[in-house]
């Protein structure tokens, strides 16, 4: 892990667009990926539970069940 990400763990991740629907009915939606050994370092594991929250252009995930 880089010195500043200790002091300020900020990622930049792409919003990518995923394709949904059917036949003439398909949309662009956002879908944002998150991956990678930092979620474990912070204490995310698979199987367990996150809560999103949205406050205006700001999401905050936090971890509501372990596995």
């Amino acid at each position: 892990m880089q010195s500043n990400q200790k002091t300020n763990p900020q990622r930049k991740l792409k919003v990518y667009g995923r394709t949904v629907g059917r036949g003439n009915h398909l949309k662009q939606i956002p879908e944002i990926r998150l991956l990678g050994y930092w979620l474990n370092q912070m204490g995310y594991k698979p199987g367990q539970t996150v809560n999103v929250c949205q406050q205006g252009k700001s999401l905050t995930i936090t971890l509501i069940s372990h596995a």
